[in-house]
């Protein structure tokens, strides 16, 4: 082999080492993005949730000094088993009810105007649930023949009754509701335990119920939506809610928004997680929209003209989820924004002017802090690393992270918003996916009234127990005084 092949194989194997290296850094970099994620899932699946800065526990050491140990007690003879005895709910006799509602007979003939005279008694069974118990309720309603043109009448069922030709009290529909939309429990769940109560009711009278009173009250949510569009800013996010096609075997990928006030809450079930989906449910709405960095909202601020302000709780969580790699600088930047909330939480429930002095001097200062340190650790932070991509991730929100120091109104988080959605996805664990899209928003229906509850510490129960009693004859036009806060501020 000549010198100058030797020198060309020479060049050739640099040239096959630098691109070995550059493939081995590529290679490394995906490593560790792919390590911080797996870290991330982790800490997800098995680690403290909570991002609480912990300045000093209360109550570390409070149980330092064990007690000794007592002695074992004596065993006991374990207990004989008995049969379990056949679920009953609340014996009654034969053909007896518990109580008895007698609707008032008709005074002339609704053809005629003649004189009535009762013939016979129609009776229909409703099923009611009052506190801690079942209620067996009969409804007699006199039938009644005009004197002069033989008409025959039967008094109308009351309108007190939410759901007509149904065999679930305002009671019981109240009940189905808050258990499945407060406390998780599917219907089928509720289905058994009602079962073991002696009440035999199928998980479809159920749905039934259910898709019936959010039809009812759905005219409640629509008007507390065409008010909450007329306020100075909403906040919003959104949380996957899987929705069962045609075929009853795969589901699509639903989704569920809230928008929450400091006065109401709504939910909004989808199909997908489209702009135009929050441009039709925002119409008419001029103002400030706060959210996350999500492109989703993208279509709404731009179409609808309004404000963006973004999160500083998301900001901080992608600091968060770098200290396992950059402890020093992610702990830098969590203090530095820890300060923004400092100052929130000292002005929490002060006035507006108060607040606007406070955002105008200290938030700004806190907000300098932090625009300057972003700026000067940008260029050092590897790419593709947790802290370069929380750096981006910042400042690239800047101006609608910013936002909050001329507008003293708006909080600086999207944890409201949060929260709200926390209830459905815990629901969501338990019954996996709604039914259809129709049972979707039958869902954001009931979601909104359960959340407004909440919202104005309201007892779910009594509230809807209260609202289904009184809407069928209460003005359309003024429905909206049957919102949660409405009926909180009329206490």
């Amino acid at each position: 082999m000549t010198y100058d092949e030797l020198l060309a194989e020479y060049a050739a194997l640099r040239a096959l080492k630098v691109t070995h290296e550059a493939q081995l850094t590529v290679l490394q970099s995906k490593v560790e993005e792919l390590a911080q994620e797996l870290a991330r899932l982790k800490r997800q699946s098995f680690g403290v949730k909570s991002e609480r800065r912990h300045g000093g526990d209360k109550q570390t050491g409070l149980f330092a000094e064990p007690e000794p140990d007592a002695p074992p007690p004596e065993p006991e003879a374990p207990p004989a088993l008995q049969r379990m005895a056949t679920p009953h709910g609340r014996r009654r006799p034969e053909g007896q009810p518990d109580e008895v509602m007698a609707v008032p007979a008709p005074t002339s003939c609704t053809r005629c105007g003649g004189s009535v005279r009762e013939i016979s008694t129609s009776t229909a069974t409703r099923l009611e649930w009052r506190r801690g118990h079942f209620v067996q309720l009969q409804v007699r309603r006199p039938s009644c023949a005009c004197d002069q043109c033989n008409n025959v009448e039967t008094a109308p069922e009351p309108s007190t009754f939410a759901l007509p030709r149904s065999l679930a009290g305002n009671g019981l529909v109240a009940r189905v509701v808050v258990d499945k939309f407060l406390d998780n429990i599917p219907l089928n769940r509720q289905a058994d335990r009602f079962a073991r109560d002696g009440m035999t009711i199928s998980p479809s009278t159920l749905c039934d119920i259910v898709r019936s009173s959010a039809a009812l009250l759905g005219r409640i949510v629509r008007a507390v939506t065409a008010e909450m569009v007329t306020s100075g800013w909403i906040q919003t996010d959104a949380t996957g809610l899987p929705i069962l096609d045609g075929s009853q075997k795969t589901t699509k990928s639903g989704h569920l928004f809230v928008f929450s006030t400091p006065k109401h809450v709504v939910y909004h079930a989808t199909l997908t997680k489209h702009g135009a989906h929050i441009v039709a449910f925002l119409h008419g709405f001029k103002g400030i929209l706060l959210a996350d960095g999500g492109s989703e909202f993208n279509e709404a601020v731009w179409g609808l003209e309004l404000l963006r302000a973004a999160c500083w709780s998301h900001a901080r969580r992608y600091f968060f989820d770098a200290q396992a790699e950059s402890p020093v600088l992610a702990a830098e930047a969590m203090a530095l924004i820890g300060v923004l909330f400092d100052i929130e939480r000292e002005i929490k429930d002060a006035d507006l002017e108060t607040r606007r002095r406070r955002r105008d001097t200290d938030t700004r200062a806190a907000l300098l802090k932090i625009h300057d340190w972003l700026t000067r650790h940008v260029q050092g932070a590897r790419p593709r690393s947790a802290i370069a991509k929380a750096i981006q991730y910042t400042l690239n929100q800047w101006a609608a992270l910013a936002l909050c120091a001329d507008h003293p109104e708006i909080p600086i988080h999207n944890n409201t918003s949060e929260l709200r959605l926390r209830q459905a996805v815990t629901g969501r664990k338990n019954y996996l996916f709604a039914g259809s899209e129709g049972g979707a928003a039958s869902a954001a229906i009931l979601y909104s009234l359960v959340a407004s509850c909440r919202l104005h510490e309201l007892d779910p129960w009594a509230y809807l127990y209260e609202v289904l009693g009184r809407i069928n004859d209460y003005p359309a036009t003024r429905v909206i005084e049957l919102s949660p806060a409405y009926v909180a501020g009329a206490r």
